[in-house]
């Protein structure tokens, strides 16, 4: 049997009508873990960005419209292609209430539903009679049974305080504050870049993004629990979280041990928007009420300290000495008649940046697209259809870097010949349309 009959099979058992594959891991991160790429494996999708529905007789993939032209060659024609937030096109929530019938049940794994998102389904369709399921197991689990990924187990490593400029414990500190003003007892942190900054730590899990997999609870004596795979706690991270009055727990310990909290009396403090479905049943035992509000990580985190600022000062220099010479390279390259591939270029760019120190990695896939290829959004070439940067057209690159200091994210477009006069008018009309842009934020 194929993925979608397996699928529809798990369906069938679970007594759902419809299943809601998102491409969410359950701590909401921009690019999730290979290891939870579950919308992928379903649909054949690689994108970043979309949603697959499947119901016992279709299968539809919800994707914007910088996917749309990856998605149509990607999709088999199983699949039908949702052009999301176009004119006349229904989102997600409205294709379920005015398509599936009234008593219908549609599963989703409630570590994947962020608290806000799932009321909004439920608002939709509940009106209509259709019932929103939260699944005790996530049905692609029960058909990705061979070839998945695991997480990574590599060990975590610690971020210096010469680049991180907050020790873990003042952060904490700060942080339990806000949450004895909120009336709380514990606070329940589930995205990774959060947990990252805290404690000052960095892992390998995200593609591209130093993050690691875990669960960080804070409570409101400024004490903390880590749950993630503890065989990836070095020495000298355990030396480092004793010191900071955080211990650490099994990953698979977290809902149980939030759970054991309220039952004690405590009450946690969740992000809506950040925060599991599942992390809000944990937290809603014995009719306890979980608050549910913004926390203050987010403008914590957007407050740089002086060695932050320093820091990413010197991530950006060390960035512009790369494209400097990687410029250099492309020029005389050019110069000479050659006319080297956007694959090969991304290659030549990597090269050099490897030589800088402190260079971890990319920070993101990097986007090297000649001629027309320019205009398609998030475009990545492939050594199957990689087009050639020549004198004649322009070259468009957008290229980061993870240095021990920090991220960059710069975007280049350089034309080496002498532009058309509508090379010269399509350039010209994005530079107008920047400001316009800025102007409505």
């Amino acid at each position: 049997m194929g993925v979608l009959e397996d699928l529809r099979s798990a369906m069938a058992e679970a007594k759902v009508d419809a299943v809601v594959i998102p491409t969410n891991d359950p701590h909401f991160c921009e690019m999730p873990p290979e290891h939870f790429a579950r919308r992928e494996f379903v649909t054949g999708f690689t994108g970043s960005a979309g949603t697959a529905v499947v119901t016992t007789e279709e299968a539809l993939l919800w994707t914007d419209a910088r996917y749309f032209l990856q998605a149509d060659k990607e999709l088999s024609d199983q699949w039908k292609l949702v052009k999301d937030r176009t004119p006349g096109v229904p989102g997600i929530h409205e294709w379920l209430r005015d398509n599936l019938r009234e008593g219908d049940k549609v599963g989703v794994d409630p570590t994947l539903f962020a608290i806000a998102a799932s009321e909004r389904i439920k608002s939709c369709i509940q009106p209509k009679n259709i019932e929103l399921v939260f699944l005790s197991d996530n049905l692609v689990d029960k058909t990705w049974t061979s070839g998945r990924p695991p997480l990574s187990a590599d060990p975590l490593r610690i971020h210096p305080m010469k680049y991180a400029g907050l020790k873990v414990e003042d952060k904490l500190s700060k942080i339990s504050e806000s949450i004895v003003a909120k009336q709380a007892t514990d606070l329940l942190v589930s995205k990774l870049d959060d947990i990252a900054w805290i404690l000052n730590l960095r892992g390998s899990d995200v593609p591209n993004t130093p993050l690691f997999v875990s669960y960080l609870i804070i409570r409101d004596d400024a004490t903390a629990t880590l749950f993630c795979d503890q065989t990836r706690i070095t020495a000298e991270v355990s030396e480092l979280l004793t010191s900071s009055n955080v211990s650490v727990s099994a990953y698979e310990d977290t809902f149980p041990h939030v759970s054991s909290r309220v039952s004690q009396g405590g009450r946690f403090w969740l992000d809506p928007g950040s925060t599991s479905v599942a992390a809000f049943e944990a937290s809603s035992v014995d009719g306890s009420a979980p608050l549910k509000a913004e926390t203050p990580i987010e403008l914590m985190k957007a407050k740089k300290t002086e060695v932050e600022m320093a820091a990413m000062k010197s991530a950006y220099l060390k960035d512009g000495v790369n494209w400097a010479k990687f410029l250099c390279w492309l020029e005389k390259t050019l110069a000479k008649g050659e006319k080297p591939t956007e694959v090969e270029v991304s290659q030549q760019l990597e090269t050099i940046r490897s030589e800088l120190e402190g260079y971890i990695g990319p920070s993101f896939e990097t986007i090297a697209a000649a001629g027309e290829n320019g205009a398609v959004i998030h475009y990545r070439p492939v050594p199957e259809s990689t087009s050639p940067v020549t004198l004649d057209n322009s070259f468009l690159c957008d290229a980061g870097c993870q240095f021990q200091e920090g991220t960059t994210d710069i975007t280049r477009t350089v034309h080496f010949g002498e532009p058309t006069s509508w090379q010269k008018e399509c350039f010209t009309r994005v530079l107008q349309v920047r400001p316009c842009c800025t102007h409505q934020l």
